[in-house]
């Protein structure tokens, strides 16, 4: 049988003995061809539809697994399912990026809110996620936490100090006493400083100060009033806070429309019942900075439900713009625009993968990475305690607890984390397709303070459909350009 490669990042090719078992793959159509993604190599293939046909039936006959085995076409669909993973990285890798290239630190500056939105992990229904209530940060514990991110980031160019909550303007006296701490601290690289807000505290004095220190503002929007004051309320009101926050971020703009057009942005979270295009139309409205997306979650399943019972609704139309987007050029200037945030927030982080994989690879290359990030690496979570956590998703998990603003990481521990995850998941994802191309992190398998396999499995299962969707706007887009893609290789994946 004859294959032709789909275009990726190649790698050199190289063969060895067959494991056993099954091969993994994944079978898929676009309007145009048939393909094969092979989890053994990392291949994307153009396949006969007949063959096509006979892969996605699976049912092999004992010949044709010995054939397979035999290795006949360079390692593609060569049975493996049946080899052990191993974790990618080492302990030495692990300690040594602990030590010298912590890039963001992230304060919680309080744990009390004035909303209660309907989506919120601090709602006290998740299972060992804390509620909302009135404790704030003391400022000498987040200046040990700037001292840290001092003392552990010779490697990086650049590091980044933000606050986070509950609501961070409930205590700014802590914000304004930490920035200035932080500018007469790190003078030998570049800081920045974020705010993460529901906007509804911001006043001329915040905002004077936000744009004399040009912090990163993200302000927690959902999209139109109609769809923003569904979830997200005020506390004891439950009146919606639409009105409130577009009329405080008129007025920045009033006063800063150069610093807000730079700097100011949304973070927006996609909820039950959601219309994503018009989420993305009104986000386009705003002379605003780029917009973040994510996707709303829970611990317990709930919150899938509820997506069932109120479908999201625009993706196929914000697909359809995505790709017009690709095989016209414009890609590369439109994903930094805040009308396309949504896009790139559905489909850049899948396709960048696919355009990035490493192609071809060993089929006995039996390494996995996932999803995971070195702990303190990209993030660390500081909560008002001062204990410290990989990312702020993963507050209050002490399995997750990599130590003390008073005592630092420590590495041992944060090297034990990454082996348990591996250990935890190592036999599920060695039968999986997706495992060379999988995003799961520590945040996806936990729920209280442990891994949970229930939760685990459905996050899988959630990765899986997406990335067989991903796979077919990938091609479908390379059908008509080859090279639509290749804006994503001027960026470079940094998880490590």
């Amino acid at each position: 049988m004859d294959f032709a490669p789909v275009a990726a990042s190649p790698d050199n090719v190289a063969t060895g003995e067959s494991g056993s078992s099954r091969p993994l793959y994944k079978v898929f159509s676009t309007d145009s061809g048939h393909y094969l993604y092979d989890t053994a190599t990392n291949q994307i293939l153009t396949v006969p539809e007949d063959f096509a046909r006979h892969l996605a039936e699976g049912a092999f006959s004992q010949g044709e697994l010995d054939e397979m085995a035999a290795d006949p076409w360079d390692g593609v669909l060569v049975p493996t399912s049946g080899l052990p993973l191993t974790p990618r990285l080492d302990r030495a890798t692990v300690e040594s990026a602990i030590q010298g290239e912590c890039k963001q630190l992230i304060l919680e500056a309080t744990r009390d809110c004035n909303l209660r939105c309907k989506y919120c992990l601090y709602s006290g229904r998740q299972p060992g996620r804390r509620g909302t209530y009135e404790q704030h940060m003391a400022p000498d514990t987040a200046r040990k936490a700037v001292d840290y991110l001092a003392a552990h980031s010779s490697r990086c160019p650049e590091v980044i100090v933000g606050f986070y909550g509950g609501e961070p303007l409930l205590n700014p006296s802590l914000m304004r006493a930490t920035a200035e701490y932080a500018r007469r601290t790190i003078t030998d690289k570049k800081l920045t400083l974020t705010l993460t807000t529901n906007g509804t505290l911001l006043n001329r004095e915040t905002m004077d100060f936000l744009a004399a220190n040009e912090f990163f503002v993200y302000v927690s929007m959902d999209g139109p009033r109609e769809a923003n004051d569904r979830n997200r309320v005020f506390a004891g009101s439950g009146e919606g806070t639409s009105d409130l926050v577009v009329a405080r971020l008129r007025e920045f703009q009033r006063l800063y429309p150069d610093y807000c057009r730079r700097s100011v942005g949304f973070s927006m979270v996609i909820a039950p019942g959601a219309d994503l295009a018009r989420m993305a139309e009104w986000a386009g409205e705003w002379d605003l900075a780029l917009a973040t997306v994510t996707r709303a979650s829970d611990d317990t399943g709930e919150l899938e439900e509820a997506f069932r019972a109120q479908p999201v609704t625009g993706y196929e139309q914000l697909k359809a713009q995505y790709i017009e987007a690709a095989r016209t050029g414009t890609l590369p200037q439109r994903r930094g625009r805040i009308g396309f945030a949504l896009h790139t927030a559905l489909f850049s982080i899948g396709l960048s993968t696919l355009r990035k994989r490493a192609v071809p690879t060993s089929p006995h290359d039996r390494a996995i990475r996932r999803g995971i990030c070195i702990p303190s690496k990209q993030r660390l979570f500081v909560d008002c305690n001062g204990d410290l956590f990989p990312c702020e998703k993963t507050d209050g998990f002490r399995h997750l607890h990599l130590g003390h603003v008073d005592t630092g990481v420590d590495a041992r521990r944060a090297y034990d984390i990454i082996v348990g995850f591996h250990e935890f998941l190592a036999e599920e994802c060695a039968s999986c397709w997706l495992w060379r191309l999988c995003p799961v992190c520590f945040v996806g398998a936990t729920v209280g303070n442990a891994y949970a396999r229930d939760k685990a499995r459905r996050v899988c299962e959630m990765h899986r459909r997406e990335m067989a969707d991903t796979l077919k706007t990938y091609c479908t887009i390379l059908e008509h350009d080859p090279g639509a893609l290749d804006c994503f290789l001027d960026s470079q994946a940094d998880l490590v």
